[in-house]
């Protein structure tokens, strides 16, 4: 067959180096075999391997991927070539589309990975490779959005695609968020806590954020229904790898790809788990957590539920604002649902409800002709009303259920709300239908049962259940359908507890005092008060009932009823709350009023919040969950209108920010009519924060200009999507232009306009032309914010201000540098190069963006004043020396591109002298300070290095460089470090030792009197190479400085650069920026590293020590004993292995200096040291000192010191109080052993904490001494702790000689932490706080005090009438603070179940009076459970069953009483 020349076919090299690149392998990952290899007799070769062309050879027959646009050259390259067994570059050639170019450069790529990986991590290859952790990733990430598909056909998946609103909320910042942000953020942010109310929509939140983190690209979100998981028994993680879509994905492969940021588990339904499964569930997260910190984690909840296993950062859903409530009314029914969204805000009962994505849904999805329904329960009544009459469902429940679904649904609700949990397992699911059945059955109901298993697939198919979990489980669509279910058993007891008294205290006791229950209770008292007068009176007797549990959750009944429900026990309430209410106090009972919403407490409730000091009205606006107007009576619109201005504006915005839509409307109403602006403007601040558009556009809609100006002013209405408040808000902000008002606040309107890049050109005029004061907080910010969103804006504005030479703000240079300007501007150089101040912001300013062009002018300038700093005699001259190192300074602000290519321009023509000073402007700090950095570009640190090399092979020439010069081209080359620069840092070394070596011996031949060569002699210059040696960490260097170590002069920093780049591969990186003197911290742990394997070492420590052996020998000169014992000070630091006779030489050969500092290596190396070469050394300092005084007298004795700090690691360390007992009077003072002392808490030598205390024993100043409390603290043993005790209730320790509160902080962390101390504590307090001392151990114990210590400092407060338990005691009893991860000082306080204690309180109140301290820390109590929430497994009531009441309401207290 003629071969076809067309054909671009590839050369036999070309072929050999393809095969060679696959290791003589197919290239197909599927394949791989080996194409290659001896026949049996090992003769010949049987080749099977074919060099296929991955784009075609040439065009025609079976060529589908020839590419015309390829050149010959390209296609017959071995880039156009892949290495495959015969089989295979066959199957390539053949019709299949699936065989495409970018498959095999893939294949071909993967290939090479492979091959590598199989030599480095010694994998077998072949096509059964473990995949790489990036293939896992893709493996995992395309499970998850399987799995994402598998949820979207659930009924959990919400039927709207509106994202919801969040917000953030962090210390005091509340900023809102769309889901898209937040998936954006959610691998690099903390962790993230969701929190709404029930049906607001955080399961859609969290599968919304599930479809982002997708969509971006940035994630891969894995969800988990807990509710579901707590059905099945399995762990987290099992429990998701075991659905079908993560098939084949195995823990280790999870485990794999989460140890880098981008996994995210998305938690939904903290608060549907009850006790035992949250504990299981906290567990498993916290292994999780800290088996894989880059795991992100969601979790959702509801705000009672906060105990959550992780720190995080908490985001709150915002109720939906209109534009919302539309998009999604449109989405799911047109018209028609826009229409039911506006009857909807013209309907009280219904208005707030629409704000609340599961009632909207609800609402939109009733069918036409439905009824328009008044209340929450009413909306899911009709709901699932509508539902069961469908006639597709309707005709499957009879079939099975024969109309009796509800019970069975109740019954199913009701057992999962009293184990306080949304998931029902299988079987009790099973039984929990059977009992229904059986009881149908007996009242004759039925006549024959369903199997549980066919009726409960029936509901699922047909109705609010669904399936959960792997493991057979059940649970409803959503939480407030089983409370809705669950709200009829509540409408049964609250009907028999009319008539029946005990019906009435099991509904106290089983329901009304049970937080789970709250929904459904409130459910039932909403369909009761509707009912006929037989229901309402069962309602009002249910809230009376309800008001001995828990007087605030009778309130929020109240709201719920009606006022036929009122009418009967009105006069019965408010006697009540008078006895329980103080007048004048903003109270629990202030609370209830306004929970209740009742205009019957008006006269009570108004004087508060209008109270003319405003710490009283906006506690009392803020008292209650939320603040309902309707409390302050029907002529609140008149009242408040008439109040003074400051107090009106307050009260509207308040009510503005924290009620409902009746709030919203009444604050709206009042504003709109308000005939100052101020007024109309704060109103409008608190409705545009809620988003409420409609109703900021109905209080504008009359608006005049002087309230759009305000607005103006302010800002912020960015967001209000109303065309003509946008428009009226320009109109504003021009007439604020016109009227010629200052600059900075033109700036300030002009950045919270809608406008975009287009506000550049203004924001520089702006700024060009601002007053600036420096000292105005609001200005500072206010740049700061144009900073953020107008950088070049800014930069230009400053430009021109600088031409002008006006006032700069401080940092404004580095403004400017970051624009990356370069301009070639005379009158900007002009202002550079004048002679003012050294540091002269203009200057630095000008500097900051000048080109190659000017920046060599400046430069220029610089060098000419460096010829005239000294004058022909060597006298210098200070002003020409001040505008040398002005300029130098100046120069050190310029771009560094130009900086670099001005240099480069000077660098032939300039002398050496010139050439140093040119080096010396490249050794400026190009890190650190982000700020006020001017970093090298990679290509400029090339350049730079470029440059060094040139000018050290200049100076090298000469052969008589002065050695300093050559230096400062050493320290240049640190600046821009490289492996290639070695060889010419080894020569320039090189020459430096040389002549530094004959610079010595020719002064000491001249008996040291030669000046120049004892100056040269005097320095050596050797730190200079030493610093580019640990710039360039490279194991090229480490060769390069073993080559050293015996050099007298530079063997000692050749060590040093050895133990850096040990270090800074072995250690961990040390952030105590500010650490004085030695850190000791590591000691414990390398004694227990030394201790597992004393023979461990490392190569630089061997190549140290090898050198060391060679320089003490027998006849070795001073010169190389003395290198040997520095080079031991450095080797002993590093992991050594068995040197101990090497080492005891070395001891016995080092001055006494020396020897301390390397017995310090030891120590930290994690070697023991004998006690007695410690205190020989302290005796021969003071031997020294006898002769040279200084030595205890001066530069803070650190001779003596640098000896005393190594007795803590010193063995025995019993020896240690006698050694300090020897010392003389001056040296025991407890400031001159400090060091020492601190030292002791890192010792790990047994009997240092008895070591400590004597100390104190024997010189009871330590007592006094912060270093030495300090250390005993941090002890954490159960002996110190006591011992310090002991100490405080002796005397021997007293708060007030030290910072009383916090040692009482510190006690109370030990006492907190050790069981056996808060016995002991407890034992010395049982006859009470008798002394000064045990008062004092009483206050510590009331930091953080336990149950029995609230009871014990109570009974202390009853007996002496001093009170030891303050607010924060409390909290700290009944709260945790859990720290939001990355925000310094900010934390959640989450509660935590105080049952117990709160049962106990009640036993020991009396009166509830002001002698009642009982009383008063369950007030505490009530309060902060009000405030941050209560555990749902915490009773309402302290206890119930004790009889005694809660609140005690006094016959009458006076005001003083209640405080």
């Amino acid at each position: 067959m003629v071969k076809n020349n067309n054909r671009d076919d590839f050369s036999q090299a070309t072929k050999n180096r393809l095969e060679k690149q696959a290791r003589h392998h197919c290239c197909n990952p599927s394949c791989r075999k080996l194409t290659d290899a001896p026949t049996t007799d090992g003769a010949k070769e049987v080749r099977i391997g074919v060099a296929a062309h991955i784009c075609a050879a040439a065009p025609g027959r079976g060529a589908r991927r020839y590419r015309a646009d390829m050149t010959p050259e390209q296609r017959k390259s071995e880039t156009n070539g892949i290495w495959l067994c015969q089989d295979c570059a066959k199957a390539i050639d053949s019709d299949d589309p699936i065989f495409t170019e970018t498959l095999l450069h893939g294949w071909k790529k993967k290939h090479s990975e492979d091959m590598w990986r199989s030599g480095v991590d010694k994998v077998a290859f072949g096509p059964s490779m473990p995949p790489t952790g990036g293939e896992i990733g893709i493996r995992l990430r395309e499970a998850a959005i399987d799995d994402l598909c598998v949820f979207r056909r659930m009924p959990k998946w919400p039927g709207t695609t509106v994202s919801l609103t969040l917000t953030l909320k962090v210390k005091h910042l509340e900023e809102a968020l769309s889901t898209r942000t937040l998936a954006n953020a959610v691998t690099t942010l903390d962790d993230l806590i969701l929190v709404a109310a029930p049906g607001m929509g955080k399961t859609t939140t969290l599968f919304q954020v599930a479809e982002r983190l997708l969509e971006l690209g940035n994630g891969t979100p894995l969800i988990v229904s807990l509710g579901d998981w707590a059905t099945e028994g399995e762990a987290l993680l099992v429990s998701i790898l075991k659905r079908p879509a993560f098939n084949g994905i195995s823990e280790q492969d999870f485990r794999t790809v989460a140890t880098k940021p981008g996994v995210v588990l998305l938690l939904d339904g903290w608060n549907e788990l009850d006790a035992a499964a949250r504990e299981r569930a906290r567990v498993q997260i916290t292994a999780l957590k800290a088996e894989l910190p880059e795991l992100g984690l969601v979790i959702s909840s509801r705000k009672q539920a906060l105990d959550i296993p992780f720190s995080g950062t908490r985001v709150d859903l915002l109720p939906l604002d209109d534009y919302q409530q539309m998009e999604i009314a449109n989405g799911l029914r047109g018209d028609a649902g826009a229409q039911l969204v506006d009857q909807a805000w013209r309907t009280a009962g219904i208005r707030d409800l629409v704000t609340i994505p599961l009632y909207l849904t609800a609402l939109l999805s009733l069918p036409e002709g439905t009824p328009f329904p008044t209340t929450k329960e009413e909306v899911l009544r009709r709901f699932i009303a509508a539902h069961e009459q469908e006639a597709r469902s309707a005709a499957a429940l009879h079939a099975v259920a024969l109309g009796f679904q509800q019970d069975y649904l109740e019954n199913l609700a009701v057992f999962a709300t009293t184990t306080a949990n949304t998931a029902i397992t299988d079987s009790n699911a099973r039984k929990s239908v059977a009992n229904t059945a059986r009881v149908l059955l007996d009242d004759g109901q039925i006549a024959i049962s369903t199997q549980p298993d066919t009726l409960l697939d029936k509901l699922v198919s047909n109705h609010v259940l669904t399936r959960s979990g792997e493991t057979p489980g059940y649970s409803f669509q959503h939480q407030q359908f089983q409370e809705w279910y669950a709200s009829h058993y509540v409408e049964r007891l609250i009907l028999q507890a009319i008539s029946d008294p005990a019906a009435r205290e099991k509904l106290k006791v089983d329901v009304l005092d049970q937080r789970p229950w709250e929904e459904a209770v409130l459910f039932a008292i909403e369909r009761c008060a509707r009912g006929d007068a037989v229901y309402r009176a069962a309602c009002s007797a249910a809230i009376c009932a309800a008001f001995e549990v828990d007087p605030v959750f009778a309130g929020e009944m109240i709201f719920r009823a009606t006022d036929e429900v009122w009418v009967p026990i009105g006069t019965e309430m408010r006697s009540l709350t008078e006895h329980w209410h103080a007048p004048g106090k903003v109270d629990r009972a202030v609370r209830f009023m306004i929970a209740s919403g009742r205009p019957e407490f008006s006269d009570l409730v108004w004087p508060l919040v209008t109270h003319a000091d405003d710490q009283v009205h906006l506690h009392a606006l803020r008292a209650a969950k939320q603040f309902r107007p309707s409390v302050l009576g029907s002529d609140a619109p008149t009242r408040i209108a008439s109040l003074p201005s400051e107090i009106r504006k307050h009260v509207l915005s308040e009510i503005a920010s924290n009620s409902g839509i009746d709030g919203l409307d009444l604050a709206t109403a009042i504003a709109k009519s308000d005939s100052e602006p101020e007024v109309k403007a704060t109103v409008v601040d608190a409705l545009s924060f809620r988003r409420a558009d409609r109703h900021v556009a109905d209080l504008l809609e009359d608006a005049g200009d002087a309230t759009y100006d305000i607005l103006a002013r302010k800002g912020h209405l960015d967001d209000i999507a109303v065309d003509a408040v946008q428009q009226e808000l320009e109109r504003a902000r021009e007439r604020r232009t016109t009227a010629g008002i200052s600059h900075i606040e033109r700036l300030r309107t002009l950045i919270y306009s809608q406008r975009g890049d287009e506000c550049d050109a203004d924001i520089a005029e702006f700024v060009a032309e601002m007053e600036i004061d420096r000292k105005r907080d609001s200005d500072r910010h206010l740049l700061y914010e144009v900073r953020e969103r107008y950088p070049l804006g800014l930069a230009n504005g400053l430009l021109r201000r600088l031409r002008e030479r006006r006032e700069l703000f401080y940092g404004a240079d580095n403004v400017l540098a970051a624009a990356g300007f370069a301009l070639e501007d005379d009158e900007l150089l002009e202002i550079a190069l004048e002679e003012t101040n050294r540091h002269d912001h203009h200057a630095e300013a000008a500097s900051s963006v000048l080109g190659p062009t000017a920046v060599g002018r400046l430069i220029d300038a610089y060098l000419a004043a460096g010829k005239v700093v000294r004058d022909a005699s060597g006298k210098y001259n200070q002003a020409a020396g001040d505008r040398y190192h002005g300029l130098r300074d100046r120069i050190g602000h310029v771009p560094g591109a130009s900086l670099v290519a001005a240099i480069e321009a000077r660098a032939a023509d300039a002398d050496t002298e010139e050439l140093v000073q040119l080096a010396a402007l490249f050794s400026r700090e190009t890190n650190g300070d982000e700020e006020r950095a001017r970093p090298f570009s990679e290509e400029a640190l090339a350049r730079i290095g470029k440059l060094a090399c040139e000018w050290a092979e200049r100076m090298l020439a000469g052969g008589d460089e002065k050695r300093w010069r050559i230096a400062t081209i050493a320290t240049m080359m640190s600046r821009a470090p490289s492996v290639a620069h070695l060889p010419l840092l080894k020569r320039m070394l090189d020459d430096n030792l040389h002549r530094y070596r004959g610079f010595r011996e020719k002064a000491t031949a001249g008996g040291w009197k030669d000046r120049d060569a004892v100056h040269e002699a005097q320095h050596p210059h050797m730190h200079e190479y030493q610093r580019a040696f640990l710039a360039i960490n490279v194991p090229e260097t480490a060769a390069l400085m073993r080559e050293y170590l015996t050099d007298e002069h530079f063997g000692e920093l050749a060590a040093r650069v050895l133990a850096a780049q040990w270090s800074k591969a072995n250690e961990p990186k040390d952030d105590k920026k500010f650490l004085i003197g030695v850190d000791f911290s590591r000691v414990e742990t390398r004694r227990e590293a030394r201790a597992t394997d004393p023979a461990a070492t490392s190569i630089e420590a061997e190549a140290i020590f090898g050198a060391i052996e060679t320089l003490i020998v027998d006849g070795s000169s001073d010169a190389q004993v003395k290198l040997a014992v520095a080079l031991g000070i450095v080797g002993a630091r590093l992991p050594h292995g068995q040197r101990a006779a090497t080492i005891r030489k070395l001891i016995a050969l080092a001055p006494r200096q020396a020897r301390a500092a390397l017995l310090l290596s030891l120590v930290l190396s994690g070697e023991d040291i004998a006690i007695n070469l410690v205190a020989n050394g302290i005796a021969e300092t003071f031997e020294a000192a006898e002769k040279e005084t200084w030595i205890l007298t001066q530069s803070d004795a650190y001779q003596l010191r640098d000896w005393l700090r190594l007795l803590p690691f010193a063995t025995p360390v019993t020896n240690l109080p006698a050694i300090v007992r020897g010392m003389p009077d001056a040296q025991r003072n407890p400031r001159m052993l400090e060091e020492m002392v601190h030292g002791l808490r890192s010792s790990s030598l047994d009997k240092t904490e008895d070591v400590t205390f004597i100390l104190a024993e024997d010189d009871r100043r330590f007592y006094r001494n912060h270093a030495w409390r300090e250390t005993v603290l941090r002890f954490g043993t159960v002996s110190a702790a006591r011992r310090l005790i002991e100490l405080t209730v002796s005397g021997a320790i007293d708060g007030s000689s030290y910072d009383g509160w916090h040692w009482r902080r510190e006690l109370s962390s030990l006492i907190s932490e050790f069981s056996e101390v808060r016995a002991h504590v407890r034992d010395l307090l049982k006859d009470g706080p008798t002394t000064k001392q045990l008062a004092s151990l009483a206050a510590a114990v009331a930091e953080d005090p336990g149950t029995e210590d609230v009871l014990m400092l109570i009974d202390f407060e009853m007996k002496t009438g001093k009170a030891f338990m303050t607010w924060q005691s409390i909290q700290n009893a009944v709260t945790e603070h859990v720290p939001v991860e990355n925000w310094e000082n900010a934390y959640n306080i989450v509660p935590v179940p105080a049952v117990e204690l709160r049962g106990k309180l009640l036993a020991v109140t009396s009166n509830g009076g002001k002698d009642d301290p009982a009383a008063r820390c369950l007030d505490l109590i009530d309060n902060l459970r009000d405030e941050h929430g209560a555990p749902e497994s915490e009773p309402r009531h302290p206890d119930l069953a004790s009889g005694k009441p809660w609140p005690i309401l006094a016959s009458r207290q006076s005001p003083e009483d209640a405080s």
